[in-house]
């Protein structure tokens, strides 16, 4: 899996190293431009790499002029990755992209079964192809695979986000619609259209979690996640971590068994410790909310004196 990270390692990132260490079976290349971990696990790799290098080496794979002036904009790259890196891909059978505000449970028992299958294209989330997780068959056919992307040149070369590796900034998916029924210029897409003809093989369901309802639990023992649905491969942060109620955990070391909720971690044992933090931390999130729009309407209070203030007046004509 490839993983270019331009900036700083988040606060999250222990949780990510911990998940890797009990999947070895799958490598994670990083490009980056931050300090190596201490100790990371063996099956992580470090490659320094800045902007300015990932749009050279882009350019050249691509035979594209390209100039990525900031990280997020690395997400339209996804699915040319495999093009890409070629070059350090080479001893794989797959090669796959991903994010780090996420923690790995078995994920082997998920998706080695489906690579043996010799699925072309693996997505951990049913209605889009996973951007915290995909992987694909490493031939040319699966690393140009892109390239058949309408758009694929100017949409890369655009300064904004594109969302190319996902549904194009489109919300159809979340108003009900299908994965056919989004734009033409999005890799998911691209990848149903052929799903549907036979061109290719692919994989398109839940394999984990971005959403807790309040109350729920999500409990990890000895490397297993366990949810109220079943057993799943990881946890993504990815909506969680917006939370003003959701807590990373400060643990010095990450212990083999806990759970999850809507409001962040907790050891199991303890009911009234439980119950005590997470109502603390549901009162302090509805405080930081409340706070957030207060600030809000005042800031827009003071824009609109300052509008009324800086209007040109008109003299009457007489």
């Amino acid at each position: 899996m490839v993983i270019p990270f331009i900036g700083k390692w988040p606060a999250y990132f222990p949780l990510f190293l911990k998940g890797c260490a009990q999947n070895t079976w799958l490598d994670v290349l990083f490009f980056t431009n931050c300090p190596k971990p201490q100790a990371p696990p063996p099956n992580l790799k470090f490659f320094s790499a800045t902007l300015s290098s990932i749009s050279r080496l882009a350019s050249e794979k691509l035979e594209l002029p390209l100039t990525f002036t900031h990280s997020y904009k690395l997400c339209d790259l996804k699915p040319f990755y495999g093009k890409v890196f070629e070059d350090y891909l080479k001893e794989y059978d797959y090669w796959g992209y991903g994010d780090v505000d996420l923690l790995y449970g078995d994920a082997k028992a998920f998706l080695v079964p489906l690579m043996q299958e010799g699925l072309d294209v693996i997505s951990n989330r049913r209605e889009i192809l996973s951007g915290s997780l995909a992987l694909l068959r490493n031939n040319e056919d699966m690393k140009m695979l892109a390239t058949h992307i309408p758009e694929w040149k100017e949409r890369l070369q655009s300064p904004k986000h594109e969302n190319l590796d996902e549904t194009a900034n489109s919300n159809i998916i979340w108003e009900g619609g299908l994965k056919t029924d989004l734009p033409p210029q999005c890799f998911t897409k691209l990848i149903s259209d052929k799903l549907e003809t036979g061109s290719l093989k692919a994989h398109f369901k839940y394999t984990c979690r971005e959403h807790l309802e309040p109350g729920e639990r999500i409990y990890y023992k000895n490397g297993q996640f366990m949810a109220p649905d079943g057993p799943m491969a990881y946890v993504h942060f990815v909506n969680l971590k917006r939370s003003f109620s959701f807590r990373f955990p400060r643990w010095k070391q990450l212990p083999d068994e806990f759970f999850i909720t809507d409001t962040g971690f907790y050891k199991p044992g303890n009911k009234l410790a439980y119950t005590v933090v997470s109502t603390g931390r549901k009162l302090c999130g509805k405080g930081r909310l409340m706070a957030g729009e207060i600030y809000r309407k005042i800031k827009a209070v003071k824009v609109r004196k300052l509008q009324s203030e800086t209007r040109p007046e008109f003299l009457e004509m007489h």
